[in-house]
């Protein structure tokens, strides 16, 4: 058959006609549709985009229809790479398609792909570069979107096969996501239970995988996703320009399930459940120095719902972690290292939206921990840096809630400076701020608080160590309303004074128990104090400072420039009870306020003191052993009364007990004490009493017993002083000894046993700014004993009762002998004196020179004229009168004695006018008066000692030759000390 023939046929021709139309498509698709692409997709690129499309080869078979592309890039207009891949595969299912009425897609295979992000800066990036000209051109006019239904679109297989992903911020290194992978399969747009997995790895072997169960219409979308060991160092970058410290080591891991689902009104729900997110290896310094590390972070179970703008986590816990932190003058470097640098405290303040508390974020955290965490705190506030190391054991707080209402358990253990241990166990609620606490506070060394005081108070702390274990409260910032209750122990406490090293205050243990300290109102209440081997020191240095104002270090350099009196004299001993009285009453005026005071009992146990006085020579030192007693019933309650019970033995052997009570925190002070000394050996005095008396002590003891009353301002004091068998030694050389005769006091007052017994009473106002206690006092003994000193025999008197004995012995004149009408007055003195038997008698012979010249020269004339003593010249004998004649004419020339006779009236007046001009001719030597005195003190002597039995080397008589006492015819009588 010819072809001919064979072309008539129909069906020839029309398997012809079909063979040449499936030959066209095969040529047309397989060959024109990759030429098609190849030439017109860089074209279209080129016109309608800012870049440049590379196309390494395209094929479809057109009957698979499965289409093939290699080797494409899209550079931007600089040929920086956009995006890319290796090579795409779209296997096609067109008759599926046309018979299930469903879009279905066998396969799509995207190889190598590539996608570079960068940014320049604001909004400028480089897609927004390549996508500008299709930016300029494109319509302004709203698309109707029509029916918003998903197409019926079936994907059987979708894979994405080691894809990268780089994102590179302005002006910081790139970011790669690498060995990005995604595959799914039976993939319906309009369908449900949609699953996809995708995963990638980020920079620093970081991996991320998600799974994906999503129906997308309506819109239900779970995502599982899982993130491990992400370095978060490579993305930090992003974020530090914020802030600024810098992040040396970060790792994350992240376990949650995300669910999307679309709500019937309003934006779709969003949840986040059954979170894990592990933070590892955190390390942040800052300027090269670590500032925090961490082992871990740990969120075990994290839930987040954004409709409902809630998060809630069951814990966080915080391990294994370092912080460091410098404390300034104007708050912590946290604040500087932490705070974003657009909210630097420095700027100005923005004002924030008010946020409606409906729409703000919840937070519910179940209970935050830190773990063997440790803090290095280095304040920098003190002269020098100061370093505080805390290991927290474990820190819990929880629950924590935006709510600030409610309360939040809080759980601490932590070791300060390696051996403080704090426990506090309680609950805090922020807002308003309450607080009620269990502390615990055991080893804390108080000489960790050195630098924080050392430049006021001027003493070396050598140890010492606090406890307290109490509750805590504090029901209102505003005014604050504290309460503690608990107990205190401060033990092993040794300070030293500055820089000699002495021990200064000391005590084995200070036990506070029962203590409550309330703000409001303000209240003070104690159970018991009680002092365990208490010691103190007292010094009164050379220049007359005490070791006592290395407590008040800042005013010493003042007090040293104003200078010191050294010259106080015993002054000095009160001076530092004194002072430190009045600067605590000074004190307390000053912060008085209301608050009520009450300890119930103080107790002191094995206490000690010593006390030392420089300013002497030599210098003094003695000490107080065995401080045992109580005071009970302390409070500022003004009816309140304290009782006051304290012995204690002075250099081992001499008792001293202080008792009575006193009020002093009412505003009207009290007190009734008595303090008693008893057997003090005097000799241990010696330094005082060489410096002021001018004397050393042998041997003698001191008894003394004061008295001090005050009401109010009214001080009443009763001083008793009873020295036994006192004895003085040899005199000192001090230049303030005083100028009285001490020794002479001494043997006045000291009776035959031997014992001194004397009172002092004082008194004074406490308000008077003079007003002193120990000038006081040493006043009132030096007036006694000037009185004593000045008016000897009036003492003598009191003893005797009546009046006192004459100090002078009168004789006639020119005569030496005792009269026994002077007996008595004598015997009288040799009574009180057998009283003293430490007094000595001085005897001075005294004259009356022209009374007793004329007695003595009488005297002289009648032996010269031979004259009996009753002979007058009014009753003379021839002889005599020639005697006296001869005797005149001698004198006067011959014959003047009877021309004088002529001249008289009569005879005997002539004789007593011859007489009186010869005896105004006779001179009495100064010889004959001094041994008419020393014959007078010779006969009081003789009468004290031949007549009246005293001892004659208790008498002594004073030289009258050298220096004749002229005072009158008399012996003078003197009181000395043996």
């Amino acid at each position: 058959m010819k072809w001919k023939d064979l072309w008539q046929r129909g069906s020839v021709r029309g398997a012809s006609y079909a063979l040449l139309a499936f030959g066209l498509y095969l040529l047309l698709a397989g060959v024109g549709l990759p030429k098609l692409i190849e030439h017109q997709a860089p074209k279209w690129v080129s016109q309608n985009l800012a870049g440049q499309l590379q196309l390494g080869s395209v094929r479809f078979h057109p009957l698979h229809w499965r289409l093939t592309l290699e080797k494409v890039a899209l550079d931007d207009a600089t040929g920086e790479r956009v995006a890319g891949f290796e090579g795409l595969v779209l296997d096609l299912d067109p008759w599926l398609s046309l018979f299930s009425l469903q879009g279905r897609i066998r396969e799509l295979t995207l190889t190598q792909p590539e996608f570079h992000y960068r940014e320049f800066g604001g909004e400028d990036t480089n897609v927004s570069r390549l996508l500008a000209p299709l930016d300029r051109t494109a319509s302004t006019e709203p698309v109707d979107d029509g029916d918003a239904s998903l197409p019926e679109i079936v994907l059987q297989a979708l894979s994405v096969v080691q894809g990268q992903v780089r994102y590179q911020p302005a002006q910081q290194e790139a970011l790669a996501f690498e060995r990005l992978s995604l595959n799914a399969r039976d993939l319906r747009l309009a369908g449900e239970g949609n699953r996809l997995a995708l995963m990638l790895t980020g920079p620093g072997g970081g991996q991320l995988a998600l799974e994906v169960a999503a129906t997308l219409s309506p819109l239900d979308v779970a995502v599982d996703v899982r993130l491990e060991d992400a370095d978060l160092t490579h993305y930090w970058p992003l974020f530090a320009a914020q802030f600024g410290f810098d992040l040396d080591s970060s790792r994350l891991d992240l376990d949650a399930m995300l669910s999307v689902k679309q709500q019937d009104n309003g934006p779709p729900a969003i949840w986040v459940k059954q979170g894990r997110v592990a933070l590892r290896e955190l390390a942040i310094s800052y300027q090269q120095q670590p500032v925090v590390t961490l082992g871990q972070a740990l969120i075990p179970d994290l839930s987040v719902d954004v409709a409902r703008r809630q998060v809630q986590l069951e814990l966080l816990q915080l391990s294994q972690g370092q912080a460091q932190v410098q404390r300034h003058a104007d708050g912590v470097d946290w604040q500087t290292i932490f705070l974003p640098v657009s909210a630097a405290p420095n700027d100005t303040p923005v004002e924030t939206e008010q946020v409606d508390p409906a729409q703000a974020w919840q937070l519910a955290l179940g209970q935050i921990q830190l773990q063997q965490f440790e803090l290095a705190l280095q304040d920098l506030t003190t002269a020098q840096p100061t370093p505080w190391q805390m290991r927290i054991d474990l820190l819990a707080a929880g629950p924590i809630s935006t709510d600030l209402s409610q309360r939040i358990l809080v759980d601490l253990d932590t070791v300060i400076n390696e051996t403080g241990r704090l426990s506090i166990d309680g609950e805090v609620v922020p807002e308003p701020m309450q607080l009620t606490l269990d502390l615990a506070l055991d080893g804390f060394a108080l000489t960790d608080t050195i630098p924080y005081w050392q430049e006021q108070v001027d003493i070396a702390l050598v140890e010492g160590v606090f406890a307290t274990h109490g509750a805590l409260s504090v029901a209102t910032l505003e005014p604050l309303a504290l309460d503690y209750q608990g107990d205190v122990q401060i033990t092993e406490l040794t300070t030293q004074d500055q820089p000699e090293g002495r021990d200064l205050l000391t005590w084995q243990s200070m036990a506070i128990e029962q203590l409550n300290v309330t703000s409001q109102p303000q209240a003070l209440s104690i159970g018991q104090i009680t002092l365990e081997q208490p010691f103190a020191r007292v010094i009164i240095n050379e220049d007359g400072s005490t070791n006592l104002t290395a407590f008040t270090a800042a005013s010493s350099d003042e007090s040293a420039d104003e200078g010191t009196d050294t010259d106080s004299g015993p002054e000095t001993m009160t001076t530092v009870v004194e002072t430190a009285a009045e600067t605590a009453a000074e004190t307390a005026a000053e912060t008085a306020m209301p608050m009520a005071i009450r300890v119930d009992r103080i107790e002191l146990k094995e206490g000690a003191a010593f006390f030392a006085d420089n300013t002497l020579i030599p210098k003094f030192a003695s000490g107080i052993e065995q401080l045992e007693g109580t005071i009970t019933g302390l409070s500022s309650e003004p009816s309140a009364r304290a009782q006051v019970a304290i012995t204690g033995q002075v250099d081992r052997y001499a008792p001293v007990a202080l008792r009575g009570e006193l009020q002093p925190l009412a505003a009207t002070q009290y007190l009734d004490l008595a303090l008693s000394f008893d057997n003090v050996e005097l000799t241990s005095l010696n330094a005082y009493s060489g410096t002021y008396a001018g004397y050393y002590i042998d041997q003698g003891q001191l008894d003394l017993a004061l008295n001090y009353k005050l009401d109010g301002s009214q001080l009443q004091g009763s001083n008793k002083v009873v020295l036994d068998q006192l004895k003085l030694g040899k005199r000192s050389e001090s230049e303030k000894a005083t100028s009285l005769p001490v020794a002479l006091a001494v043997a006045l007052m000291q009776d035959s046993n031997g014992v001194i017994d004397l009172g002092l009473e004082v008194s004074g106002d406490l308000e008077d700014p003079e007003f002193a206690i120990g000038p006081l006092v040493l006043k009132a003994l030096g007036n006694v004993i000037t009185k004593i000193v000045t008016s000897p025999f009036t003492l003598l008197g009191n003893l005797l009762g009546g009046d006192p004995p004459s100090n002078e012995v009168m004789f006639a004149a020119g005569e030496a002998k005792l009269r026994p009408s002077q007996w008595a007055q004598l015997e009288r003195l040799t009574q009180a004196m057998a009283q003293r038997p430490n007094l000595s008698l001085s005897v001075q012979g005294s004259v009356d020179r022209e009374q007793d010249s004329r007695v003595l020269a009488t005297s002289q004339l009648r032996g010269q004229l031979d004259w009996p003593e009753e002979v007058t010249p009014a009753d003379l004998s021839a002889q005599q009168a020639q005697r006296l004649m001869q005797a005149y004419d001698g004198a006067y020339g011959p014959d003047s004695a009877a021309a004088q006779l002529k001249l008289a009236e009569a005879p005997e007046a002539g004789y007593r006018a011859l007489f009186a001009s010869l005896l105004s001719q006779v001179e009495v030597a100064d010889e004959v008066l001094s041994a008419l005195a020393v014959q007078r003190a010779d006969a009081v002597k003789r009468v004290l000692t031949e007549e009246l039995s005293m001892s004659p080397e208790r008498i002594f008589i004073r030289e009258s030759r050298v220096a004749l006492e002229e005072s009158g015819s008399k012996a003078l009588l003197d009181l000395g000390a043996m």
